[in-house]
C-alpha cells in the first residue's frame, strides 16, 4: 500500500517538478519525505509549483487532472487515496500555505495504528 501511494505521489512530484525546471533554468527540483509518530504518518512535499486551494479535494477525485490532455488520466492520487483508506489509513493535501507560491506542497499519508513507517 504505502509503496503504491509514494509512487503515484512521486510520479506526480516528477511531472511538475520538470514542468517548473523547463520554465525556469534556474530551479533545482526537490522532494522531501519525512516521518513521524503517533499516528505513524509520512510527510510528502516537494518545491514544485503546488497546488492551489481551491484544487485540494479536486486533486482526490477520479479523473480529475490538471496535466496536458496527451498525458493525463487523473487517477492517480485518486487511487493512492482509495489505498489508503482501504487500509484503515489517510491521505489529504495539508491546509498549510505556502507563503512564496500561495498554494500547497505538503501531502499527508497517516497509516494505521500498527503499521511502521
Amino acid at each position: 500500500m504505502v509503496v503504491q501511494i509514494l509512487e503515484n505521489l512521486i510520479s506526480n512530484s516528477i511531472y511538475w517538478l520538470d514542468i517548473r525546471a523547463t520554465r525556469e533554468p534556474s530551479f533545482k527540483p526537490e522532494i522531501a519525505i519525512s516521518l513521524e509518530s503517533g499516528p505513524p504518518t509520512i510527510l510528502f512535499e516537494d518545491n514544485g509549483r503546488g497546488v492551489a486551494p481551491d484544487n485540494q479535494e479536486k486533486i482526490f477525485k477520479a479523473f480529475f487532472s490538471l496535466r496536458d490532455t496527451k498525458r493525463r488520466r487523473g487517477l492517480g492520487l485518486f487511487i493512492a487515496r482509495e489505498a489508503a483508506e482501504h487500509h484503515g489509513g489517510k491521505l489529504f493535501l495539508d491546509d498549510t500555505v505556502n507563503p512564496d507560491t500561495g498554494r500547497l506542497h505538503r501531502f499527508v499519508l497517516e497509516l494505521p495504528t500498527g503499521v511502521q513507517a
